[in-house]
């Protein structure tokens, strides 16, 4: 019997101008550097980041308020694979900068449960700013509003499951404009055998037990057997028990 043929997935990629500006701000974008191994691409799907959709291998597209868009590309090949990739935009206005923001994450790898502590320090020539927390693992995101310049915010978590997290901190000045930051916070099982008892791995079964008393018990009498063997013990009246 022939195998079956095994279908590659399409890459996606595409180019987006400009990327930022004042509002309206009209970009372009081109996907025509997509492509497909072991086939065609039979489609390109545009998400403008703005509730609004459009296909085609070039697209345009306005943004009349201010803020930033993440444009997402999927390409559809041939027998049905898809990719995906996206590109962020800026519709800002000429006085606005984009916030910075300086964010940890510690720790990043551990047994679970673990806990993480995150935190983001912000600059915003806006003034006050949202921030946004996603801890990545299904709990709801957490969100802080009114932020302060030039202050942070702090996120304490517990992730219970083994597993690979990302957890998002996205800072949103006055007109919209955000940024992101992304922790990968690696979280792996208990050791085989870990009764979680706090014992720090050094718990024994109901074997080891009998056996470690035995080789203590084994030690002990053939140490008295020496001893009573021992010339000088003898004459020193010294007697074994």
């Amino acid at each position: 019997m022939a195998a079956v043929p095994v279908n590659a997935p399409p890459s996606a990629s595409f180019s987006a101008n400009p990327l930022s500006g004042p509002p309206t701000l009209a970009v372009n974008v081109d996907a025509s550097a997509s492509s497909d191994s072991d086939g065609t691409i039979a489609a390109y799907d545009w998400d403008w980041g703005d509730t609004t959709t459009d296909s085609g291998v070039t697209a345009s597209h306005n943004y009349a308020v201010t803020g930033t868009y993440r444009i997402v590309l999927t390409v559809t090949d041939d027998l049905g694979a898809t990719a995906s990739t996206s590109i962020d935009v800026d519709c800002i206005s000429a006085t606005n900068l984009p916030p910075t923001h300086t964010t940890g994450a510690f720790p990043t790898l551990g047994t679970g449960p673990l806990d993480v502590q995150v935190e983001s320090l912000c600059h915003d020539d806006a003034g006050a700013h949202t921030e946004i927390w996603d801890p990545g693992d299904g709990s709801a995101p957490v969100t802080y509003t009114s932020v302060p310049n030039h202050t942070g915010t702090l996120l304490n978590h517990t992730y219970t499951m083994p597993g690979s997290y990302s957890c998002v901190n996205r800072t949103i000045d006055p007109e919209g404009i955000w940024r992101e930051f992304i922790a990968v916070i690696i979280v792996t099982a208990p050791p085989s055998g870990d009764s979680g008892g706090g014992g720090g791995g050094c718990g024994l079964t109901g074997f080891e037990v009998p056996l470690l008393l035995g080789l203590l018990l084994g030690a002990r009498l053939g140490y008295k057997r020496a001893f009573s063997r021992c010339p000088e013990n003898r004459a020193s009246g010294e007697v074994s028990r």
